[in-house]
């Protein structure tokens, strides 16, 4: 029995009648021996018992079970050998002589067993018939999963070529474009200082200085854009300085526990469980005023499970535990999680300003 049936509840509702028509013997000599024994041992306690108790129903037993065994035409057989056997144990146990309704009656039983034959084979053909349909519906829906994965990934390794490719264009483009406009200004500064101007020489380092912002800003976001995807042995080092950079930004105690040994992740997974830090640091910082985060990452029971803890002023319960939250921040860590098997578990208290925990957990079959 596979793990499967074990946890099937249908599987343990199935009587000892629907085994026997769904568990044929090993070969066909062995079910035709089965079924006449059966009917021997039931025609000798129809003549044991004799015409006080009716028999009739017990030998539709072994009618069905040469149908299920069988065939339709062993069914047949076994109907016919079953009307035998009751007409001869009626027979020989009060000897009564036949008449017209007798044999009426030996007709109309062999008729019933025949009927049952017919009906028990339809039966089988029908849930045969929607065993296959299911089996085929089921490797539709495997083979969906496995193209929608497929263009998941596509697009995925799209998605990730083309922030590559604007995270250099910003890097090497605007950001050197940035950096030699910063240089004349600098310049220009200098030549009107030198020129005895001094609001102009302020006015042009004012431009300098807001264009070393600029410059940051760019390099920052050309970062991010770089960083589609980590490495597992990466993981832990952008992790921290994702946290020291928030820390220094936004002037907030940051921390991060790592898991100590390299997780055992491919470039996919570390991807994933990086965004998923970064977008909820993001939601912390943006969104609820935390003033204390803390981001750890460790092995918890064969999973390994990574936990966003913040002090902000937490969730409405509406986005706490819904399965659809409205923000589109969540809605993408649930996606990511989704994407590398994981679950992601949102808890905020209902009302008051004490924070919120996120945890992603991977099993460990998917790590």
């Amino acid at each position: 029995m596979t793990p499967l049936e074990n946890q099937n509840p249908a599987h343990h509702r199935e009587g000892l009648i629907t085994r026997l028509l769904k568990q044929p013997p090993q070969n066909r000599a062995r079910s035709i021996a089965l079924l006449l024994a059966a009917i021997c041992v039931i025609g000798l306690i129809d003549y044991v018992t004799g015409p006080h108790l009716l028999m009739i129903f017990f030998y539709i037993i072994p009618v069905a079970l040469g149908v299920a065994w069988l065939d339709w035409r062993g069914g047949n057989i076994a109907a016919v050998i079953c009307s035998l056997t009751h007409a001869m144990a009626d027979w020989f146990s009060h000897a009564a002589p036949y008449t017209y309704l007798t044999i009426w009656n030996r007709v109309l039983v062999l008729a019933i067993y025949l009927f049952v034959a017919r009906a028990v084979a339809e039966l089988l053909a029908l849930q045969r018939h929607l065993e296959q349909r299911v089996q085929m519906r089921t490797r539709e829906l495997e083979q969906a999963l496995d193209a929608q994965v497929e263009l998941q990934s596509t697009v995925a390794n799209v998605t990730r070529h083309e922030r590559n490719a604007i995270g250099r264009e910003l890097h090497d483009g605007l950001g050197q474009h940035l950096a030699a406009t910063n240089i004349a200004a600098g310049m220009l500064a200098q030549n009107l200082a030198n020129a005895a101007q001094p609001e102009a020489a302020a006015e042009a380092r004012n431009i300098s200085n807001m264009l070393v912002g600029a410059i940051g800003q760019t390099r920052q976001i050309a970062r991010g854009l770089l960083l589609a995807s980590i490495k597992p042995a990466e993981l832990d080092a952008q992790i921290a300085e994702l946290c020291r950079v928030s820390a220094r930004k936004y002037n907030t105690d940051c921390s991060y526990t790592p898991a100590g040994d390299t997780p055992r992740l491919d470039d996919t997974q570390a991807s994933h469980l990086f965004f998923i830090a970064q977008e909820a640091l993001h939601n912390a910082l943006k969104h609820a005023n935390a003033r204390h985060i803390a981001i750890t990452l460790r092995e918890e029971s064969g999973h390994l499970a990574l936990s966003i803890t913040d002090d902000g002023r937490g969730l409405p319960p509406e986005n706490a535990n819904d399965a659809k939250p409205a923000g589109l921040g969540l809605r993408i860590m649930r996606h990511r999680a989704a994407l590398i098997g994981a679950r992601l578990a949102i808890t905020s208290p209902a009302q008051g300003n004490t924070g919120t925990r996120i945890h992603c957990t991977m099993p460990s079959h998917a790590v």
